[in-house]
């Protein structure tokens, strides 16, 4: 009985905290990673789409220079948004809908 519950503790280990802590960890990248992207311009527009739509699905970034471009993807929902920013432009917000494409 104490050989099952050590590899029960085990197999929970190595299944469940280990790969939960590694997914935390690179969430917290690419959330970092994205921040440092990013400039002030867009950030209430992009948030207000998260806020409404959900988590986003992919996303797409582009710079060149001071041009600043983040879309993005709902698959699922069939919607896109795309933000665009420099020191030209304020942000500009455009909106694609499509057939919903679901992995």
């Amino acid at each position: 009985m104490k050989k099952l519950t050590l590899i029960t503790v085990i197999l929970l280990i190595c299944f469940v905290v280990i790969p939960f802590a590694y997914a935390e960890c690179f969430l917290e990248t690419a959330a970092d990673s994205v921040a440092d992207f990013l400039s002030n311009d867009c950030d209430d527009e992009m948030d207000d789409v998260i806020h409404k739509y959900g988590d986003v699905a992919e996303v797409d970034k582009y710079e060149d220079g001071d041009y600043h471009s983040v879309t993005y993807w709902y698959w699922c929902q069939g919607v896109s948004f795309t933000f665009t920013w420099s020191s030209d432009i304020s942000c500009e917000k455009s909106k694609y809908t499509f057939s919903p494409i679901c992995y």
